[in-house]
């Protein structure tokens, strides 16, 4: 019984300590990212490959990067949740913030700063496309909903089983 709550509070430990890395590293390489994308959006225009276009392609690296990074901490913290309740310990803390506003808006705003910055970047590339622009701010927007819909449905179904 002891070795197994040792090794609870062990494996408690190395998923902490590996989110907070993992998520230390795509701050780091986000901010590098997304600072070259704003640096190569304004540059002189290229006829072979337009500043613009590189921008997106940043923007792009660093969305996939940040959305894999929260599908490993969902599965991380579903998990922590567990080892917490396995030990007794108080309400586990990822289920008292996760469904609260400001906790939503913390998590989604690099999703808001890569669409805003999508759309931007795609009006540069292509001026006249500005409708086209405001189509993908507002079908990401619209995205990003239905991603949280499907998370507050989630949250309810594991409450009404507890």
């Amino acid at each position: 019984m002891k070795e197994e709550r040792e090794r609870l509070f062990e494996e408690l430990r190395y998923l902490q300590t590996d989110m907070h890395h993992r998520g230390e590293g795509t701050w780091i390489v986000n901010s590098i990212l997304i600072t070259g994308s704003l640096i190569v959006a304004f540059q002189a225009k290229s006829e072979i490959f337009p500043p613009p276009i590189a921008s997106l392609t940043l923007i792009l690296l660093s969305f996939i990067l940040s959305g894999t990074t929260d599908v490993i901490d969902e599965k991380y913290f579903a998990r922590i949740d567990e080892i917490e309740k396995e030990l007794g310990l108080a309400l586990p803390f990822h289920s008292k913030i996760e469904g609260k506003w400001w906790y939503i808006l913390r998590k989604d705003s690099k999703y808001l700063l890569f669409l805003s910055l999508s759309a931007i970047y795609f009006f540069l590339a292509y001026p006249k496309e500005l409708i086209l622009s405001w189509i993908i701010f507002l079908t990401g927007l619209l995205i990003l909903a239905f991603k949280e819909e499907r998370a507050f449905t989630k949250r309810e179904i594991r409450k009404s089983k507890q």
